[in-house]
C-alpha cells in the first residue's frame, strides 16, 4: 500500500502499537525506510508534534 504513496509522505508518525509490537519497534522503521524517504516517529503518552 505505502508505494502507491510514496512520493506523497513526509514523514510518518507511529502511534497505538498493539502489544504484539512490543519489541518490535526497530523492525517497524526499518521497515517504513523502504517507502519513506522523511522522518519516522515512534509517539509516545503525551507526545506533542508540531506540523
Amino acid at each position: 500500500m505505502l508505494e502507491d504513496y510514496n512520493n506523497e509522505i513526509g514523514s510518518i508518525c507511529l502511534t497505538h502499537f498493539y502489544p504484539e509490537m512490543r519489541g518490535h519497534e526497530k523492525e517497524a522503521i526499518h521497515r517504513l525506510k523502504d517507502y519513506v524517504e522523511g522522518e519516522i516517529i515512534l509517539a509516545e503518552d503525551l507526545m506533542r508534534l508540531e506540523l
